[in-house]
């Protein structure tokens, strides 16, 4: 399990949280994630999701780049399955 604090949020436009850095497993530190939700012109939603970290140190780190990059474009692929 990952432990995640909100750190902002501003429904329906923003959410902002921090895994904490045992949970990450040495992968990184000063873990921040940003989601946000804008009105497209076209009538759709623009999502955008950020994820900013400290790689940890080696080898955890060098695994954790690679790890939320498919963390992040599977759940972003899932969330285009299911929404469009």
């Amino acid at each position: 399990p990952t432990l995640e604090t909100v750190m902002a949020l501003e429904p329906p436009l923003l959410l902002a949280y921090s895994a904490s850095d045992a949970s990450l497993m040495g992968m990184f530190t000063d873990h921040l994630g940003v989601l946000t939700c804008e009105p497209h012109k076209d009538g759709g939603t623009w999502f955008t999701w950020l994820s900013y970290g400290v790689p940890g140190r080696a080898p955890m780190g060098w695994f954790g780049s690679g790890m939320f990059r498919f963390m992040i474009g599977t759940s972003m692929s899932n969330l285009r399955k299911r929404f469009g």
